[in-house]
């Protein structure tokens, strides 16, 4: 199922998704459209890290391995905490 070429559309698939969730769930009136959204959005976003951690893992060689994946925990921290400014 996922071959290079459709984990390109996988991920595209999930950042449409985020996009789209966000705009509905930011400029929505009802709660429980809000919360569908939300519902959405933790998805595509559990799928795309589970995508680019599974490719960052093939790429880096075993002894570089945990460095990477501190690396890459460290940025998405930073990114959550810097994103909302």
């Amino acid at each position: 199922f996922c071959g290079s070429e459709r984990k390109v559309y996988v991920i595209m698939s999930c950042c449409a998704i985020l996009g789209a969730g966000r705009y509905v769930a930011y400029y929505t009136l009802s709660i429980h459209i809000m919360y569908s959204s939300f519902l959405f959005i933790i998805n595509a976003l559990g799928i795309l890290n589970t995508v680019i951690t599974a490719d960052t893992g093939s790429i880096a060689s075993s002894n570089e391995l945990g460095g990477l994946f501190g690396a890459l925990q460290a940025s998405e921290s930073a990114a959550g905490m810097l994103g909302p400014f």
